[in-house]
């Protein structure tokens, strides 16, 4: 289970930091209210959307100018953008709100931000009347900073000539930016969303000279996150568009703790029919109320020692998207429990959101699902030996009944695609267990062999039913003995049983024995091994973490085949 490039790292860090106001800096809005007194100002214009390294290079330079000559340094921006006024909801991404974007002014130490309003009035004046209005009226510029791009006025018409021939009358010098290159590329706003939108975000650091970050107000959603035990930190961006989207391991730090979570950044990606961007942090192991506070977001490269365990497994095997697994059901089985305490969201707590809720049970499964697998990919994993469609009776034994949806094998087949569905969608591929049934076992399978005497055609009716016809790449065998199919075998080692469930269940994709290494298999590993192959297994698993028994496993395993060679192709088509 690999990271794809889809899921970069980023970093959530909780911050109450608000714009405080400084008598040095001020933040002008409209035209009507610039009025300086007479006071001469050094400035520059532009969008300075992200506030790139040529951004801070003007600044820089606006900066030393204005303590040189003793004047305040001043900058014109608009809002909206002149591009999202003229092209709406098809105008660039932005890569920085307004308030960001003051804050980013006022730690570059900027005196004054003019903002100015761009409407239809602001549209219609001609060069000529906004410098009039802005740069000497307004402004009193004694040096005007501009980009080597820059141009203005409703006809385009005003330039850098233009403004240096009014500036010679009107006592203002006018300083042309060349355009500044990093590493060969010219840094531009269009450059750095294309480094984003590609997922090249160590390129786009680069280029802004600092991680790209995402800021916004955590506001009131519709509660479904936090109801199901994952609380969902919803951000507005307030913007048409934004430059990354998708989904996104995160840590979220608050108050110095950090918990994890993941987060999706799109057009409302989990519930609802919001028609703006939307980024949603989901919380785990978080309950604490932090509506109203900031969340601040920045990509990082590692998480913890699990992650540097799978990148190890992915290197020894040349291989980044190499097939790493794990028993993440939920419930009495999970192993991530340290990391999420996903015990309360058992099988048992399913079937009765089943019951109480059925016509919303997928969103919830969904939004559960979402963040198990974030946290996995976050790990580096990307296969789940769930879900469980085994059949819940009185007197199943305990490992399974704590583990099994329900009674109904049409309700428990209905979950089960719900689940496949979802975590396949997040590519993360799932093995359904334990085919083709286990809930008539009244004993372990890992201290006992469990026998069941049911005929056949009232197993074709419940206990096999929920693995009929399933969207799913791998299924887990059950180490049980079905005496109306084959007395003298398990189904794991039985011709007869695999038969069965390639022809009359219809699963024609790639079996894996259930952990050889248990007790219901009397044999040997050497011949545990042997048999399951012999009766039509595909892969085997073992899991007692020996090396000598993992030797001998290897030794008496076949080489991969056509068949699993095309399986996996279909694998990693699904994860990647």
């Amino acid at each position: 289970m690999t990271l794809i490039n889809l899921y970069n790292y980023w970093v959530v860090i909780f911050s109450m930091s608000i714009l405080q106001k400084e008598n040095k800096f001020r933040v002008i809005r409209g035209l009507k209210n610039l009025h300086l007194n007479g006071v001469r100002t050094v400035a520059t214009i532009g969008s300075f959307d992200g506030i790139h390294l040529g951004h801070q290079m003007v600044l820089k330079d606006l900066k030393d100018q204005s303590q040189n000559l003793k004047v305040p340094s001043a900058v014109v921006i608009f809002e909206p953008q002149p591009q999202e006024y003229f092209s709406g909801e098809q105008a660039p991404a932005r890569l920085m709100r307004f308030r960001d974007k003051i804050e980013c002014f006022r730690e570059h130490g900027i005196d004054i931000v003019v903002c100015l309003k761009f409407n239809e009035s602001m549209r219609r004046l001609t060069a000529t009347e906004f410098v009039k209005r802005v740069v000497i009226d307004g402004l009193a510029v004694k040096n005007l900073i501009i980009g080597d791009d820059f141009r203005f006025g409703c006809d385009r018409s005003g330039d850098y000539e233009m403004l240096h021939h009014i500036g010679k009358a009107n006592d203002f010098k006018v300083q042309q930016m060349t355009t500044y290159n990093f590493e060969g590329e010219r840094v531009s706003s269009t450059n750095i969303r294309k480094a984003l939108i590609n997922s090249k975000f160590d390129r786009a650091k680069k280029l802004l000279g600092k991680p790209f970050k995402v800021f916004g107000r955590v506001s009131y959603g519709a509660k479904v996150g936090r109801e199901l035990g994952f609380p969902t930190a919803n951000i507005n961006l307030k913007r048409y568009s934004v430059p990354v989207c998708g989904v996104f391991a995160v840590l979220l730090r608050v108050r110095g703790n950090v918990y994890r979570g993941a987060a999706n950044v799109g057009i409302r990606p989990t519930v609802g029919d919001l028609v703006k961007p939307i980024l949603e942090v989901h919380l785990l192991n978080f309950n604490k109320n932090i509506y109203g506070k900031t969340l601040q977001l920045r990509n990082i490269k590692n998480i913890d020692q699990t992650r540097i365990l799978t990148k190890k497994i992915q290197s020894i095997f040349k291989d980044e998207h190499y097939p790493i697994s794990i028993d993440q059901e939920g419930g009495v089985i999970s192993r991530l429990e340290n990391i999420l305490n996903s015990k309360p969201f058992t099988s048992s707590y399913y079937e009765q959101l089943f019951k109480k809720d059925n016509k919303n049970f997928e969103t919830y499964v969904k939004i559960y699902v979402d963040q198990i697998s974030y946290l996995l990919k976050m790990l580096g994993i990307n296969l789940n030996n769930t879900p469980v469609l085994d059949l819940k009776r009185k007197f199943s034994n305990k490992i399974i009944k704590s583990r099994a949806f329900s009674e109904n094998p049409k309700v428990v087949s209905k979950i089960g695609d719900i689940f496949i569905k979802n975590y396949q969608r997040n590519g993360i591929s799932c093995v359904m267990k334990h085919i083709p049934g286990h809930g008539l076992t009244r004993s372990d399978s890992h201290f006992k062999t469990p026998n069941v005497s049911r005929s056949l055609k009232y197993l074709e009716k419940n206990d096999f039913l929920p693995f009929k016809r399933k969207n799913v790449i791998f299924a887990m065998t059950a180490h049980v003995i079905f005496k109306s199919i084959d007395p003298h075998n398990v189904a794991t080692h039985s011709k007869k049983v695999i038969k069965l469930i390639r022809n009359k269940m219809k699963f024609k994709n790639v079996l894996i024995t259930d952990d050889i290494s248990m007790k219901a298999l009397k044999h040997s590993i050497k011949d545990n091994t042997i048999k399951s192959f012999n009766a039509g297994c595909n892969l085997v698993l073992h899991c007692n973490g020996k090396l000598s028994e993992m030797i001998e496993v290897a030794k008496n395993s076949p080489k991969l085949n056509n068949f699993l060679m095309k399986k996996t192709k279909e694998f990693y088509k699904l994860v990647i």
